[in-house]
């Protein structure tokens, strides 16, 4: 069964079953919510600018289609809400190598709006699915977004129609009655934007594998936070050799590892994409002297076979995910200083993830 409209000239909207080819994503009160992509290694072309500042894009990127889908995964029919469904109820969630990666513009825009009609309002009866269309990267909706340098883009979409909707002190047209209320998030969709003639940053992330892999005695990992602090936060080193050094500060930890856990985590470095995005840091003492990151955030080394990568972790949700995937990894002593570590940033994991930080038990632990 499949029925098809404009939406604002822009949109093409099905009424269709779902694809089985579309990736996985959970479902919510009745409702699953799933993005795919036409392509999802991007080109870039670099543009001739003659004045630019480190704000300004610097690539044109190919664009590609997005397909959005929300299916009817329970027993009983589901009334959705459609109307002006880019500008409105739909909201993109784009990361990229680096906090400064992703560049989001919001401009207010006068529109000439028709009001809301029946049709807005499908109701989709249990495995039923409806869809809409939209170009990335670039406008989506009153956003606009700039994909600021080549690397790994994750994008997810979330579909919102709040309380508030109807509660306007009249009451609402009878077909808006019943309708879906809440929030669903899709699956994620992960873009490699390039530049043509290139290498791929997987490629080089996998090299870099592969180097730090080939002389494992002088692996060394870092952490080192930058930005305000009323408590110092501690800098972390996980070493397969001691580094034979005096603390300067108690906030110093240092742990030495083994060579099987140093491959564990330079294989974990690469599947997030860190080892691909890191800048290279100079050998040369002079073209080390740089300015210090922008804080707070949590910056991390890799060393090894002559290689020294450097990659902002930044400072959120994203850090704790990082830095809990490598605490799973280490035990014995680097697993006692990491919880020491981590301790010292339970406050701050409450207000990201909803709980402090607690050491991982039974099955999470390595």
């Amino acid at each position: 069964m499949t029925r098809s409209r404009s939406v604002l000239s822009v949109l093409a909207v099905t009424l269709a079953m779902l694809p089985v080819s579309i990736a996985s994503a959970e479902a919510v009160d009745a409702l699953k919510l799933t993005i795919s992509a036409d392509k999802t290694d991007l080109a870039m072309t670099p543009l001739n600018l003659r004045r630019a500042t480190a704000d300004t894009p610097h690539y044109a990127v190919e664009k590609t289609k997005l397909t959005f889908t929300l299916t009817n995964v329970s027993d009983k029919p589901v009334k959705l809400n459609t109307y002006d469904v880019i500008w409105s109820r739909l909201a993109l969630s784009v990361t990229g190598p680096n906090q400064k990666s992703v560049k989001v513009e919001e401009e207010l825009v006068k529109r000439a709006m028709l009001p809301p009609q029946e049709l807005d309002f499908p109701i989709l009866q249990p495995k039923e699915s409806w869809t809409c269309e939209a170009t990335f990267p670039y406008d989506f909706g009153r956003k606009t977004y700039y994909l600021m340098e080549p690397g790994e883009y994750r994008v997810k979409v979330t579909y919102h129609v709040p309380v508030e909707f109807l509660d306007r002190g009249i009451a609402p047209p009878k077909y808006m009655e019943g309708m879906w209320i809440g929030s669903v998030t899709s699956n994620e969709v992960v873009f490699k934007a390039a530049v043509a003639g290139e290498k791929p940053a997987a490629d080089s992330g996998k090299e870099r594998a592969e180097k730090l892999k080939a002389d494992l005695d002088s692996f060394a990992l870092g952490l080192r936070y930058y930005g305000p602090q009323d408590k110092p936060f501690y800098i972390l080193t996980l070493s397969v050799q001691a580094i034979p050094r005096r603390k300067s500060t108690p906030f110093m930890l240092d742990a030495v590892i083994d060579k099987e856990t140093a491959s564990k985590i330079i294989d974990r470095l690469l599947d997030a994409g860190i080892l691909a995005r890191a800048d290279e840091v100079p050998r040369n003492r002079l073209d080390r002297l740089r300015k210090a990151p922008d804080g707070p955030c949590y910056v991390l080394t890799v060393e090894g076979n002559k290689l020294e990568l450097e990659d902002n972790l930044g400072w959120g949700p994203d850090l704790a995910k990082q830095l809990l995937a490598l605490r799973v990894l280490v035990k014995d002593d680097a697993a006692k200083q990491m919880d020491v570590f981590l301790g010292r940033l339970s406050g701050s994991f409450k207000e990201w993830t909803g709980k402090p930080y607690a050491p991982p038990k039974g099955k999470d632990k390595p």
